[in-house]
């Protein structure tokens, strides 16, 4: 995290104004978790620790979700741009040096949008905005709206964890089974229902992100 300055101009910013203000904040809260020159790592947990730490405390759910569907706004408002390179997810804030000037920046380490091997994201790779830990489509109803009637809604499907078995109540340091389980959130938001677990096993035979037990295993 780094020390940067908001200027006076950026609250009557047209640009800004359009955004909800819950975004603005996401939007001043990124600047302190890129490099100087504008670039981080496009992983919510990280994003929502270093921003939002209390909040995961409180709600990991909701929290991990907020910032993944701000993360989402600020893309298509074209304050930040998306893009993958060598694997990994990197996200860059447009016209960065019109929000901060940095005398002495540090070297970067990571990729720009724009150089080789970078690939663009699509608007739709991290859009939820209909969509809620627990709560369903939003256009298709709460899932409680005709209850008791036979032709009424059926409930919605509750939100995986975003974390493993082993931390059930969430950790500071997510391990590997974290990763997977965060992996299969991203998959239920995305497409509003549940998702077909995939098991990755230890050499004890044990899986990273449920109880199931290998019978194989020697």
């Amino acid at each position: 995290m780094r020390i940067r300055s908001i200027k006076p101009e950026f609250w009557r910013s047209q640009d800004i104004s359009r955004l909800i203000i819950e975004d603005r904040l996401l939007f001043i809260g990124l600047w302190s978790y890129v490099d100087d020159n504008g670039v981080g790592e496009d992983r919510v947990p990280m994003i929502a620790a270093d921003l939002f730490a209390d909040d995961i405390q409180r709600d990991p759910s909701e929290t991990f979700a907020r910032v993944s569907r701000g993360l989402a706004r600020l893309f298509e408002g074209g304050q930040i741009v998306r893009f993958s390179n060598d694997g990994r997810d990197y996200f860059e804030i447009l016209e960065w040096k019109k929000h901060q000037r940095i005398d002495k920046p540090g070297k970067s380490r990571l990729p720009h949008h724009d150089a080789e091997g970078s690939t663009i994201a699509r608007f739709s790779r991290d859009i939820r905005e209909n969509l809620a830990p627990g709560t369903g489509n939003r256009e298709q109803g709460s899932g409680n709206e005709g209850a008791g009637d036979q032709g009424g809604a059926s409930a919605a499907p509750s939100a995986p964890s975003h974390f493993c078995k082993r931390h059930p109540n969430g950790t500071d340091a997510p391990c590997r089974g974290c990763k997977v389980a965060w992996i299969e959130y991203e998959k239920w938001a995305s497409d509003g229902g549940p998702v077909q677990h995939e098991h990755n096993w230890f050499l004890d035979g044990t899986c990273l992100g449920c109880d199931e037990r290998r019978e194989d295993t020697t």
